[in-house]
């Protein structure tokens, strides 16, 4: 007995706790006329063996756990089935297309849901394509590069769901467009995070290699465990701050978040400001200052809880309606937006209070007046505005300095580089990819300069890392935005537009300009149709081989004659302007630097500059501004792309 039951146990196999890499799934799309890539853990010394499409391959998992099984490619196809077996488990995959893959990536403009622009609900409901595909890779980050993926993924068709409605819209109308143009299977994968640098986006040796980062990375090099670690302990360090700093002390004690608070001794301010750039009182103060306003909803908020912006609060805010706690923000420099339940509503005269906290530098509310909306949760067509006349007072004062608060913000997706790649990029780089869609910008904007190289050094990184060598990488030059100028000025975006100009100096990349579709007033514009039909015709045309312009019109070279110049374009067949005006969008200037609006005329495929004050001309830019008024087009109704023809040192020159 003893014998027979020594047998049974010496010939029984462990478990071999087999997982596959989570981009894999029923229903996916893989990369056509690529070697298809399967990975993932096991027991060590188990034996894999996976069959697709015919093929069978085997590996056996290392002493790490690790393994990796190379089949043959394949070309378009399907639905096919994927089996992965182990000597106790089956996992199989089924419904699977050849086709098309394309990382859809950035900051919220890549990641704005296509439910929420212009006409996106209606094309959620009416969506019918089953041969495309898309997933989105959740949020995550982390200090060190991950194998696979943390969380779930799912592989969905674009029929009309609730999935395809929070889906990337770009990415969505990026897929659809070439679709519709190849009739082949398209599969897209969103990785993106709203807000977020680029640099957080690129490997370790990508960031070290730059060396604007080593400040940063040795810090990060000096942490221990994870991200997740880290945070309990910066958060229990912040909690123990708070209680001794931020949570009491003058206002807090005598209630001044209450509605019947006397404010006949408060003085009033125009927000959004800085207190110390509105008031000579404060202009070395530090702590707490109280922001008070009233505000009417409009009857049709009536039944609605009610979600409020405000901008970008320095350092740290808290808010009251009607007495009511909504909440706090804790990190200096954030988006700011609360919720005001309806229960705690009134027709008229809801009192808002909000304290905030600074611990250095300025305090108060940055951005402009577009930033102060407010409106019923989920629907932005309707919205109000708090920007104006505010009374304050000054609370708490703050006695320690900002190094007090160093190393204890709660770490997120822009405190370190590296952190987005290794969580969300690298976990993915074994599955092959046809390319990459990309809007990102905006939060890089006050270091444009240096974008100029943290930019094209992301885009090689994921090359290098893919080993697909230079495959397609197509973006998003920054979209129009802000309070429109009517001066000349210097702009930190024009400077972020021009860095992403640079990068197409990278092979096989392209740039869709969309500097006629933004918004002032929002940073989030709604026509992202339009995007990604321009990502598209890059692709089309450049990685398709389909014989259709891809560009608006380009600056080639110049010559100056007297007080003319003319500048030589390309991509300007039958160029004109869309709204049969004057030309827009042109600036001159002569060795002085001063910029005039200056006079433009279309003469075939190039276009005479002048101006009366600038009798010998140096330097001419189109569209450097913010949010440039500009009229210029190609027969395919591409926008023309800005440039200058200086040098001149920029505002964010120094930046970094």
């Amino acid at each position: 007995y003893l014998s027979v039951l020594f047998l049974f146990f010496s010939c029984s196999k462990p478990e071999s706790n087999l997982q596959v890499a989570k981009i894999y799934g029923s229903g996916m799309v893989v990369q056509r006329n690529q070697p298809v890539k399967v990975w993932g853990s096991a027991a060590p010394g188990t034996k894999i063996d996976i069959t697709f499409f015919e093929n069978t391959a085997s590996a056996t998992a290392g002493d790490d756990g690790k393994w990796m099984v190379n089949l043959p490619e394949i070309d378009l196809g399907g639905p096919l089935e994927m089996k992965i077996q182990a000597h106790d488990t089956t996992i199989v995959f089924t419904d699977i297309l050849a086709g098309d893959v394309w990382i859809c990536s950035g900051q919220s403009n890549m990641e704005w849901a296509l439910a929420n622009t212009e006409n996106g609900d209606v094309e959620a409901n009416r969506a019918n394509y089953p041969n495309i595909r898309f997933c989105d890779i959740e949020k995550d980050l982390e200090f060190f590069p991950l194998d696979t993926l943390r969380n779930e993924l799912f592989w969905y068709k674009a029929e009309s769901s609730e999935a395809l409605a929070a889906f990337s819209a770009v990415g969505y109308y990026y897929g659809k467009e070439l679709h519709e143009s190849l009739d082949i299977p398209i599969g897209l994968v969103g990785a993106n995070w709203g807000g977020t640098i680029a640099e957080t986006w690129m490997s370790l040796e990508a960031a070290t290699a730059l060396e604007d980062f080593n400040g940063k990375l040795t810090i990060m090099a000096q942490q221990e465990g994870t991200i997740e670690d880290a945070n309990a302990a910066l958060s229990n360090k912040m909690q123990k701050w708070k209680e001794e700093e931020l949570m009491h002390g003058i206002g807090f004690d005598e209630r001044w978040f209450l509605p019947e608070t006397d404010i006949t001794t408060w003085n009033t301010m125009k927000v959004p400001a800085y207190w110390e750039e509105a008031d000579d009182n404060l202009k070395n103060f530090d702590g707490a200052v109280w922001f008070r306003t009233t505000f009417d909803p409009l009857p049709e908020f009536s039944g609605k809880d009610i979600e409020m912006w405000f901008g970008k609060i320095d350092d740290h805010s808290q808010a009251w309606v009607n007495g009511v706690y909504l909440g706090e923000t804790f990190f200096p420099g954030t988006w700011t937006n609360y919720t005001a339940p309806d229960s705690i509503l009134k027709e008229k005269n809801n009192v808002l209070v909000i304290r905030v906290f600074d611990t250095g530098l300025r305090g108060g509310f940055s951005g402009n007046p577009s930033h102060f909306d407010y409106f019923p949760v989920n629907e932005t067509e309707i919205k109000l505005s708090t920007a104006g006349t505010w009374h304050y007072k000054a609370g708490k004062a703050y006695e320690g300095d900002e190094q007090t608060l160093k190393g204890i913000d709660r770490i997120g997706a822009n405190s370190f580089p590296t952190l987005l790649y290794n969580a969300m990029i690298h976990p993915v780089i074994n599955f092959p990819i046809k390319g990459a869609i990309w809007y990102q910008g905006e939060s890089n904007a006050s270091r444009a300069y240096q974008y100029r190289k943290v930019f094209p050094a992301m885009i090689t990184d994921w090359r290098t890392q893919w080993e697909q060598g230079d495959f397609p990488f197509y973006y998003v030059q920054l979209a129009n935005f802000m309070e429109r100028n009517t001066k000349p000025e210097e702009s930190e975006w024009a400077e972020l537009r021009e860095a992403q100009t640079m990068t197409l100096a990278l092979p096989n990349t392209g740039m869709a300009t969309i500097i006629d579709i933004g918004e002032a007033d929002d940073i989030h514009p709604r026509n992202k149709k339009d995007v990604g039909k321009r990502l598209a015709r890059q692709a089309l045309a450049k990685t398709y081989n389909k014989d259709i312009e891809y560009s608006g019109p380009t600056y080639d070279t110049h010559i100056v004659e007297g007080n003319k110049v003319t500048i030589y374009l390309e991509h300007a067949d039958s160029i004109l302007t869309r709204d049969n005006k004057p030309v827009k969008g042109f600036t001159i200037a002569g060795a002085d630097r001063v910029f005039y609006q200056a006079n433009a005329s279309i003469e075939g495929n190039s276009i005479i500059v002048s101006h009366p004050k600038v009798s010998e001309p140096v330097a001419v830019r189109y569209a450097w501004a913010n949010n440039p008024a500009t009229n210029l087009y190609n027969s395919e109704g591409l926008p023309m792309v800005p440039f200058r023809t200086d040098e001149w040192p920029g505002l964010t020159v120094d930046a970094r």
